[in-house]
C-alpha cells in the first residue's frame, strides 16, 4: 500500500545559470510524449524544484510585464516576464528547518501553492513553516499592481492564525500531507490541506487537516454566504473558531482544486486509489483510511493511485484555442517522488465534463506522459493565453537538476518527435505494449515467456542463428513462400552475420513474431520499425538495475 501519497515535491537545490539547464536538457523531447498535432516547447528555464505555476490572467504588453509566477519547493517565488526573463519575486518569507532533503521523504515539505486575484493584485503563497517549537501550514499574501501584477511585491501580509486553531499542528513529518494549491472565487480564498498523515483528523471538526478551508483575503472567516452555495448573510463570525474556516472535510490529500461553473472540483490523492470529486460547503467526504472511502463520491478514480497532484479546467473559447480540450479537466498525476518506477510515470490526464453539473462526459486519456529513464515528478499546471504550462520537478537528465517550464500548444503544422504510442525510449515502448506482462526484463515482469536481456538473448540465440541448420530453414521458407511479406525479414537475417544477425533477428522478431516460426505464441503487437530498432538496441546492451534505476 502506498502511504506517502505520491506528493510531488522534492528537494531544494541551488539555482545555476540557464546555459547549464540547456546543456542538461539536450534530449528532453525524447522524454515527453504527446498526442499527434500538439507541440511541446521550453517556455522558460532555470528553476529549482518547481511545484506550482500561476498565470497572470491579462498580462501587460511591455517586455518586462509579469506573465506568470513559479513556486519552488525551497521557498523562492520566481516571476517570468513577457520576454521570458526570470527574476526572483520573493524569497525567505517563512522559516522552515527540514530534517532531510529529497529523495528522502522527510524533505517533501515546503512552499507548495500559488494563486492570484486580478482585481486586487494579490498573490497568495501556501507553505509549511516553523513557529516557535511548532510546525504549521501558512499563507502569505503579496500585494502587487491590480490587473497587471508586478515584478516585486509592494507589501506582504501573513495569514497564520486560521491554521493554528484546533488540532492543526504537525505531530510528525508530514511527507507532503500538507497545505496544497489555493484558488480565489468570488473574493474568497480557498485552500486544500492534507491529513498530516493522521487519518482521524480528516473528518474531525477540531482539525484543519484533511479539509478545504475558506477565508477572506485578510485571513478572517467568510462573513457572507458564498455565491457558489447561494447562502445568506452571516453576522461577524468568530475568528477564533476553527469551524468558521472549514468548507468541506473528509479528504486525504486535496492537493489540487479548480472551478468548473459553480462547482469546486478537487484532486484528492488516496493511499491506493485517487479520486477527482466536486466538493460543497459543510459536506463530509468520508475518508477513513480505506480505498473504499476514497472511492466514495468520486467523479473519476485513478486505480492504482497515480498521485493526483494538481488540476485545472480548460474552458470553452480559451485564448490558446485548443478546441480538442474545451470543457476538459486536466489532472496532473505526479509519479513517484522518491524513486524511478517506469510503470508509474508522471503524466497529465484529460477528460471532458459538463460545466453546470460537472458530470464526466468522456473517459480519461493521456495528454502528456513522461517516457524517460530518470526519476521524474510533476506537480504544476496552468492554462495560459498561448498554451498549457507545466514544469517537471527534476531536471531532465540529472537529480538534482535545473528544470524548465514547458508549454503545450496545438500546432499540427509543426513536427514533434515523440508521440504517444510512438516513443523513442525503450522502457516506455515496453510499457506501452505490455511486454512485461509475459517477459522478465532486467528483473521485472512476468515469467510465461523468455527473459529479455543481452545475456539471455545471446545465450539462447547466438549459436542457433549462426548455424547452417537455421540458415537452411530460412532458405526453405523463402523458397516455399515466395509471395510472403515475411521473406523480406528472412532475407535480412540471412544477409547478416555474427552480432549483426542477432540484432536484425531481434528487430524482426519484435515486428512479426511468426516470421521464422509460424507456431510462435507471441502476439503481433503493431510495433513500428523505429520502435523495434530502439527495443533491439536496448535489449542487446548489457546493463544492470539497482534500486529501481538503471545504471549509466
Amino acid at each position: 500500500m502506498k502511504t506517502m501519497g505520491y506528493f510531488p515535491f522534492l528537494f531544494f537545490v541551488l539555482n545555476v545559470c540557464a546555459s547549464t539547464a540547456h546543456a542538461d536538457s539536450e534530449n528532453w523531447q525524447a522524454h515527453w510524449a504527446i498526442p499527434p498535432g500538439y507541440f511541446l516547447e521550453v517556455d522558460s528555464t532555470g528553476y529549482s524544484v518547481p511545484v506550482a505555476i500561476a498565470m497572470v490572467p491579462n498580462p501587460g504588453s511591455a517586455p518586462d510585464s509579469p506573465l506568470y509566477y513559479v513556486a519552488e519547493l525551497g521557498g523562492r517565488i520566481a516571476v517570468v516576464r513577457n520576454d521570458r526573463q526570470v527574476e526572483t519575486f520573493a524569497d525567505g518569507f517563512y522559516t522552515l528547518n527540514r530534517s532531510a532533503e529529497m529523495p528522502d521523504l522527510g524533505g517533501v515539505i515546503g512552499l507548495t501553492g500559488l494563486c492570484l486575484d486580478e482585481d486586487t493584485g494579490y498573490l497568495f503563497a501556501t507553505y509549511v513553516h516553523d513557529i516557535g517549537d511548532g510546525r504549521y501550514n501558512g499563507i502569505t499574501r503579496f500585494a502587487t499592481n491590480p490587473g497587471t501584477f508586478s515584478l516585486r511585491p509592494t507589501e506582504t501580509f501573513d495569514i497564520h492564525k486560521p491554521f493554528m486553531l484546533g488540532d492543526s499542528e504537525f505531530t510528525r513529518l508530514p511527507f507532503g500531507h500538507q497545505i496544497g494549491q489555493c484558488q480565489v472565487i468570488d473574493n474568497t480564498l480557498y485552500a486544500g490541506i492534507g491529513d498530516g498523515e493522521l487519518t482521524h483528523r480528516s473528518r474531525s471538526a477540531q482539525s484543519s487537516f484533511g479539509k478545504i478551508v475558506w477565508m477572506q483575503f485578510d485571513g478572517s472567516p467568510v462573513a457572507e454566504g458564498n455565491t457558489l452555495d447561494h447562502g445568506g448573510i452571516t453576522q461577524a463570525p468568530d475568528a477564533n473558531s476553527l469551524a468558521n474556516y472549514l468548507f468541506a472535510s473528509g479528504l486525504r490529500n486535496p492537493f489540487g482544486q479548480t472551478r468548473v461553473g459553480d462547482n469546486i472540483v478537487v484532486a484528492d490523492n488516496g493511499p491506493g486509489v485517487d479520486r477527482v470529486l466536486t466538493v460543497r460547503k459543510n459536506q463530509d467526504y468520508l475518508y477513513d483510511g480505506s480505498d473504499a472511502s476514497i472511492a466514495t463520491n468520486a467523479m473519476v478514480l485513478y486505480s492504482p493511485a497515480k498521485g493526483t497532484a494538481n488540476i485545472a479546467f480548460y474552458p470553452e473559447g480559451a485564448a490558446s484555442g485548443i478546441t480538442q480540450l474545451e470543457n476538459n479537466l486536466l489532472v496532473v498525476l505526479s509519479g513517484v517522488p522518491e524513486t524511478y518506477i517506469e510503470d508509474e510515470p508522471a503524466e497529465i490526464s484529460a477528460f471532458e465534463v459538463e460545466v453546470d453539473s460537472a458530470l464526466v462526459m468522456s473517459r480519461p486519456r493521456t495528454l502528456v506522459k513522461y517516457v524517460g529513464n530518470e526519476m521524474q515528478v510533476l506537480s504544476s499546471i496552468a492554462i495560459g493565453r498561448d498554451g498549457i504550462y507545466f514544469a517537471p520537478v527534476y531536471g531532465e537528465n540529472a537529480v538534482p537538476g535545473i528544470s524548465n517550464v514547458y508549454r503545450l500548444s496545438w500546432a499540427p503544422e509543426k513536427s514533434y518527435p515523440t508521440s504517444l504510442g510512438q516513443y523513442q525510449n525503450a522502457r516506455a515502448i515496453m510499457r506501452n505494449y505490455g511486454c512485461r506482462g509475459c517477459h522478465n526484463v532486467f528483473g521485472d515482469g512476468g515469467n510465461v515467456a523468455p527473459t529479455l536481456n543481452a545475456t539471455h538473448l545471446r545465450r539462447r540465440n547466438s549459436e542457433r542463428l549462426a548455424s547452417e541448420e537455421y540458415a537452411s530453414q530460412l532458405r526453405r521458407m523463402v523458397a516455399g513462400d515466395r509471395d510472403s511479406t515475411d521473406n523480406r525479414a528472412r532475407q535480412r537475417v540471412l544477409n547478416a552475420d555474427g552480432d549483426k544477425r542477432l540484432s536484425v533477428w531481434t528487430e524482426e522478431k519484435i515486428l512479426n513474431p511468426t516470421f521464422d516460426n509460424p507456431e510462435s505464441v507471441m502476439p503481433l503487437l503493431g510495433v513500428s520499425k523505429r520502435e523495434a530498432e530502439i527495443l533491439a538496441k536496448f535489449l542487446l546492451t548489457d546493463k544492470k538495475r539497482s534500486n529501481g534505476q538503471n545504471s549509466k
